[in-house]
């Protein structure tokens, strides 16, 4: 039996996966199973067989995918929730249940023809069989008759194709159950819910103990007469049919096995918390015990196990995930959790494995839901003039032959070596991220990281701190992955830092989680740093609803470099005693906007900074001497309180009255949503020259906002940094670039161009490829402005560095575009040799139109670059100056 998770990397594509049996190098006939795959949603696509096989008899699953669009990818998927086992891309659970000699009765029959149904039952009929052995099919065919010749305890299982009808998107429910002796077998009907056509496996299964000439029958009904068992034939595949069944016996009365057949009568709800299933119904059973769940074997052995869940909502409108695994004797089982998206329908959700128990020991199911909106879980129902749908059906049957295999496919590990960067000049610098992900709740936590990509031995990483062995100033970024595992939640995720034990006063900032979606969260500071100062990255969440997780996400892409679910790049730009002069400014009052451009103001007593004159009235910063800054503003983009404002927010620097040319970004407010938006630039400033950053907004609603958090620091309207690269006598090599023509992305991943020469040294750039002239330390920043080609698409860009040809680990992000235009960011801190070319890529996963970076020309505003970069080298002369490394603050 197989059982694959069907989805997308990043739940952005629809399509079809097709999945069939080869037996030595050469298909199985009529073994086709299709599975639609909806945006948003991931499943468990499940099919089954019983065959005879001699010695060293080879087979093998294939799969395909058929994808709505050009840019998405299909396949198996495998994920890791928060404290649950891992969910596999595939299980395959094989076992032998018979010898060679005297075979058992069994059967594999299915149907080539499609069978539409309606309100009344219909029987189903199968015309064709692949294996049979001591049963009768020859009224299968006309009356779907499987008789039974020998007395016994058999398994059966079946494997209906549902769907509608050809040339037609019907919707509805499919209804499939089991009759013996023309009466419906109790707590054996199940469910699945059809919707524009699409198309999936439903399955219903039993052990049931059987007298000889006993008559078995699958039934099954419609909500629609344009749906029911669908057989197809794809081209260069087997046949699809309609239905697959497999029958054979356990046991006899002279060799009884040990098996339960159980079930629930009862709805339960699930919750983040694993709570578990909960089994009323016993029935049938042999040497197994069961309490209400508890399942306790009296007899070691290897077992096949089966469960099968209906799940829906408490309302049929509830939208999210539910997820099921086993544990045993109290821990989980690895390996064998599996999900089910819900969407205002119903499913069957099947996790199956095949394991070697001991006398005595316990097994559980376990259940947990990811909610959206909604009460989520496992659906009991009682259907007009049918059989009952137990909310789960639970089989178990020891197994009497000498072999059993079960094998789970897992995705590859990542390679966690750190570069071994060689140290250039004396500037102390880190690059650390984490590959897990790091969810909370209304309780902060500390970000904790598990990767250290590049150091130069000042400051080190002790689970969640960072310990200054150098002192000195230093900039650093924060580069957040936010979401939801499984893309089900919603709300809001804070982050903030700690120094010293001590929450940093107006620190915190707030970024917007919607369903489906993922986004960068960019903090951050310039801060003096003695011997021993520890700073600590807090994050909170808020979600919409209790049954949902929140919080910073690392997401494993094929061919792509991980993302991280943090990033914190930091380096060092001076001794502490020969500080950087520097400028640090930040603003405590929401700024509403307008369509005409307005200047940005800042609190005249919050400003920290050596060298550089604190903000006039204005928000114009006056420069004192000449030299070359660079500049990062980070506002917080969302609407005024009370308000669900929706539009967006353009932002830009001037110099001197002037828009800096390709430097504006746009950011798009969507009914209140609140958000980070990122700008940055190098600027070659003459002394008196005057820079500003400038606003406008396409609702009177919508603006930079400040609010005061309960237990948390202020949230400021925005923070901006300005501070001198190199100096006169120590000029440093830096490049502004950027692109003015629109970009867009597709599955294979491709060099980002950049046509703009803004201003560099040192660094040159061939319309993308930035040829680095002098070795060292740099810090480079990206900026894309992510869209769709008509402002309607909807999936995911992907952005991250390339060096000398080969993707730099842990340094990909990801933003979600649904119909909107946001700024994602990437940023990180390397060495880098004389003669290296650094480059930016980016792919994009598509649900719908053209994504990528866009490039747009605002009614008589500066053009919007669709990428913005910005990178330069650290160095600065050590002061001679001893420093005594105890000295406060």
């Amino acid at each position: 039996m197989l059982a694959a998770q069907t989805g997308s990397p990043r739940r952005v594509a629809n399509g079809d996966i097709h999945m069939w049996m080869q037996k030595r190098n050469e298909n199985e006939p009529n073994s086709n199973s299709i599975q639609s795959v909806e945006y948003g949603s991931t499943s468990v696509l499940v099919y089954a067989t019983v065959f005879e096989t001699p010695v060293d008899c080879t087979f093998a699953f294939l799969y395909s995918a058929f994808t709505f669009n050009e840019c998405p990818s299909l396949g198996l998927i495998a994920t890791q929730p928060e404290n649950e086992p891992l969910v596999p891309s595939i299980i395959i659970s094989t076992l032998q249940v018979s010898g060679g000699t005297n075979t058992i009765p069994y059967a594999q029959l299915f149907s080539s023809k499609t069978q539409l149904g309606n309100s009344n039952s219909d029987v189903v009929v199968m015309d064709g069989s692949s294996a049979v052995n001591k049963l009768d099919i020859t009224t299968a065919e006309k009356h779907g008759i499987i008789k039974y010749n020998e007395a016994g305890i058999y398994f059966l299982i079946a494997c209906g194709q549902v769907g509608s009808a050809k040339d037609t998107d019907a919707s509805g429910e499919v209804h499939l159950w089991m009759r013996l002796n023309e009466k419906d077998i109790a707590n054996s009907n199940t469910i699945k819910t059809i919707r524009n056509g699409n198309t999936a496996v439903l399955v219903s299964q039993t052990v049931v103990k059987l007298e000889a000439k006993d008559k078995v029958q699958l039934v099954f009904s419609t909500t629609n007469k344009e749906l029911g068992l669908i057989a197809s034939k794809p081209k260069n595949e087997p046949l699809v049919p309609g239905i697959i069944v497999s029958t054979f016996r356990l046991s006899n009365e002279e060799n009884p096995i040990t098996y339960a057949q159980l079930s629930s009568s009862q709805s339960q709800w699930g919750c983040v918390t694993p709570k578990t299933v909960k089994l009323d119904n016993n029935d049938g059973s042999h040497h197994i015990n069961n309490n209400n769940g508890l399942i306790a074997f009296e007899e070691s052995g290897t077992y096949f196990m089966m469960a099968a869940a209906q799940v829906g909502s408490e309302d049929d409108d509830g939208v999210g995930d539910v997820r099921m695994w086993f544990r045993l004797n109290g821990e989980d089982m690895a390996d064998s959790n599996t999900i089910q998206t819900v969407e205002k329908d119903t499913a069957v959700l099947v996790c199956q494995t095949a394991i070697e128990i001991k006398t005595g020991d316990k097994l559980e199911i376990v259940i947990a839901t990811d909610v959206t909106q909604g009460t989520l879980g496992l659906v009991a129902a009682k259907p007009h003039k049918e059989a009952a749908v137990p909310s789960i059906i639970v089989s178990v049957f020891k197994s009497t032959g000498s072999t059993t295999n079960s094998e789970r496919t897992k995705p590859g590990k990542s390679n966690n070596k750190k570069h071994d960067y060689e140290i250039i000049d004396d500037v102390a610098y880190l690059q650390a991220s984490s590959s897990k992900n790091q969810l909370t709740g209304t309780n902060p936590k500390a970000v904790t990281y598990n990767k250290v990509d590049g150091v130069n031995g000042y400051s080190t990483v002790k689970n969640d701190t960072f310990l200054y062995e150098t002192p000195g100033y230093y900039f650093v970024v924060y580069g957040a992955q936010v979401g939801t595992p499984s893309g089900n939640g919603n709300g809001e995720v804070h982050m903030w830092t700690r120094e010293n034990g001590k929450d940093d006063p107006s620190s915190n900032s707030i970024q917007t989680v919607e369903r489906r979606s993922l986004s960068v969260l960019t903090y951050n500071s310039l801060i003096k740093a003695p011997v021993g100062r520890e700073v600590t990255l807090i994050v909170s969440a808020y979600a919409s609803n209790k049954c949902s997780s929140l919080g910073l996400i690392a997401q494993d892409f094929k061919h792509e470099p991980l993302v991280p679910s943090i990033i914190r790049s930091e380096i060092q730009l001076s001794d502490i005693d020969n500080p950087v002069h520097n400028l640090v400014l930040s603003s405590s009052k929401t700024q509403l906007g307008s369509s005409n451009s307005k200047a940005i103001t800042y609190d005249q007593d919050q400003s920290t900074g050596v060298g550089i004159p604190t903000a006039r009235s204005d928000g114009s910063i006056k420069f004192s001497e000449q030299g070359i800054y660079f500049v990062i503003f980070i506002a917080q983009g969302g609407s005024a309180a009370d308000t669900r404002a929706s539009g967006e927010i353009l932002l830009g620097p001037q110099l001197n009255g002037k828009d800096i040319p390709n430097s504006n970004v746009i950011h798009s407010v969507r009914s209140g949503s609140n958000r980070g938006i990122t700008c940055q630039t190098i600027v070659k400033a003459e002394a008196n020259d005057k820079i500003r950053f400038v606003f406008s907004t396409t609702n009177e609603d919508l603006g930079l906002i400040a609010t005061a958090e309960k237990n948390e620091p202020f949230v400021a309207s925005l923070i901006a940094t300005v501070f001198e690269l190199g100096t006169r006598d120590n000029p440093v090599p830096y490049a502004q670039l950027s692109s003015s023509n629109s970009q867009w992305g597709c599955i294979t991943p491709r060099k980002v161009e950049l046509n703009n020469n803004d201003g560099s040294n040192r660094i040159r750039n061939n319309d993308g490829t930035i040829e680095i002239e002098e070795a060292g330390t740099y810090f480079v920043i990206a900026a894309g402005q992510v869209g769709s080609s008509d402002g309607k698409g909807n999936g995911d860009v992907h952005l991250w560095l390339r060096l000398n040809g080969k993707d730099i680990k842990d340094s990909n992000t990801v933003q979600t575009v649904d119909g909107d235009t946001i700024v994602l960011v990437c940023q990180a801190v390397i060495k880098i040799e004389a003669g290296d070319k650094l480059e930016l890529v980016f792919s994009a996963d598509v649900a719908k139109g053209k994504l990528g970076f866009v490039t747009s020309q605002p009614e008589s505003k500066e053009k919007v670059p669709s990428m913005v970069f910005s990178a330069f080298k650290s160095s600065y002369t050590k002061s001679s100056k001893h420093y005594n490394k105890y000295n406060e603050d």
